[in-house]
């Protein structure tokens, strides 16, 4: 079956790929204008200095890890994941298959971050109460989370016409609001830094491209091409234009990250409650 949304025919049936999806394994430069810049950045402006034990809970190829290894050698990093990473030299790494086994031999944490995670979990009360118990009593839980749930936001305007699993089929996210979000995590953590991310411009791209990512050809060109999460590929046109998309996002988030207004993304720092 076929709809068609601005001329433009997305065949809702082909989604079965032929190759892996992994969300990437390059460093990231601190000095790039780019969404991922921009995540990271936020958290290594926040970490605490000195030798702590950090974990990327859902680290994926460890992208984040490796990068912080560039600029703070002394942490000791770890991460999990439910997909074995290619290479794991950088941090300590261990498969995680579900949300209540202990991780590490139950070794608590100075830090945890978690990036673009969440949103992919169908039941963020027991993720957070599984990072809870990891995370010291004086530690602290980095977060970046997509909004995708807005009633107004292009994510519904492209489900209203491709369907209410759109995001679901392209990208694996639930839609969740902010309002939920902050109330997952106000349950069991005391927010300390709250910004915002994704206005205008930055939702429109994301929620845009993850559409046309309903083209199987689009969705294969953006999990193995995209200089982004290959920087080892050679930059074509759609890279060139995604990087100069990334570059006006980043700024946007930037200059308006104090304001939630059409925001569909949440950058939080909390610490655990005593009680958790």
């Amino acid at each position: 079956m076929a709809q068609v949304v601005l001329g433009i025919s997305f065949k809702m049936e082909s989604m079965t790929e032929q190759y892996e999806k992994r969300w990437g394994e390059g460093v990231i430069d601190f000095k790039d204008t780019s969404l991922p810049s921009l995540k990271i950045g936020w958290i290594a402006d926040r970490l605490p200095q000195g030798p702590i034990d950090l974990l990327d809970y859902g680290c994926g190829e460890g992208k984040l890890l490796k990068s912080f290894a560039r600029v703070r050698p002394e942490i000791n990093f770890y991460g999990i994941d439910i997909q074995q990473p290619k290479t794991v030299s950088e941090f300590q790494f261990e498969l995680k298959k579900n949300e209540t086994e202990p991780l590490f031999s139950s070794k608590n944490f100075d830090a945890i971050v978690s990036v673009d995670v969440l949103e992919h979990v169908p039941d963020i009360r027991t993720c957070l109460q599984h990072i809870g118990r990891h995370l010291k009593n004086d530690g602290k839980l980095y977060l970046f989370v997509p909004a995708e749930g807005q009633f107004f936001s292009f994510y519904n305007f492209y489900r209203l016409f491709l369907g209410q699993d759109l995001y679901r089929k392209t990208k694996d996210h639930y839609k969740y609001t902010r309002k939920q979000i902050l109330e997952f995590i106000r349950e069991q953590y005391e927010i300390e830094d709250l910004n915002y991310a994704y206005h205008f411009f930055g939702s429109l791209m994301d929620a845009t491209f993850f559409a046309v990512c309903a083209i199987p050809k689009v969705a294969k060109w953006w999990w193995t091409k995209n200089s982004i999460y290959h920087p080892n590929e050679k930059k074509s046109l759609p890279s060139l234009a995604l990087e100069l998309a990334n570059s006006i996002c980043y700024w946007e988030s930037k200059i308006l990250r104090r304001s939630s207004f059409g925001a569909s993304g949440l950058f939080i720092k909390a610490r655990k409650k005593t009680t958790l």
